[in-house]
């Protein structure tokens, strides 16, 4: 079973994932697939081209740099989506998930139209508070907080699509109690029982 966690900036994908992972299921992420994504001097030409020259110096992206571009210029966003979502699609389907459960954090999952790679969607949702706070103590000020939220779909209209919402307002232990419920739900499904 493949299902894919999801969330806004600074709701807890990571710490939802973490507790799936502490269960002794493996874990993907898409940022480290975007990491390797951009190791690939073709994907580097292109970012190169199509968003700034400046990025890419000596086959390495500088994701620092890329981040404030794209996300002070809408249209160069839509472009860097369009040259990786393919490829992060791609790797989400290399997965082998047959006969075991796998989790995938994906935040644009919704975004980037993936939900049908996935037998099962979870949602992690926050308050924007708290979600504020959180991007926050990772270092992002509040107005590069309010330009990548504004980036992404609502909570409500993806809480809509998912399968599964976990509220993360609280103390962690309600993700870990989240995640070995789906697990107990779900385990036996993964296996190939129903």
């Amino acid at each position: 079973m493949l299902v894919g966690v999801t969330g806004n900036i600074g709701a807890g994908k990571s710490a939802l994932m973490h507790a799936f992972e502490r269960l002794g299921h493996k874990g993907y992420y898409a940022d480290e697939m975007v990491n390797d994504i951009y190791k690939d001097p073709k994907v580097q030409e292109k970012i190169g081209k199509d968003i700034g020259g400046t990025i890419v110096l000596g086959g390495y992206v500088d994701k620092a740099l890329l981040s404030i571009i794209v996300f002070n210029h809408p249209d160069k966003l839509k472009k860097l989506n369009a040259i990786v979502h393919p490829l992060v699609r791609g790797k989400i389907l290399e997965i082998d998930h047959r006969e075991k459960m796998v989790f995938v954090e994906v935040a644009l999952l919704f975004e980037a139209n993936m939900q049908g790679l996935f037998d099962r969607v979870i949602l992690v949702k926050a308050s924007w508070e708290t979600r504020k706070s959180r991007a926050e103590k990772r270092g992002f000020d509040e107005s590069f907080f309010k330009r990548v939220d504004a980036t992404q779909q609502t909570q409500e209209s993806k809480a809509k699509n998912a399968d599964f919402v976990a509220d993360n307002d609280g103390d962690i232990s309600r993700l870990t109690d989240f995640a070995k419920s789906f697990v107990e739900q779900f385990g036996k499904e993964a296996k190939g029982g129903m």
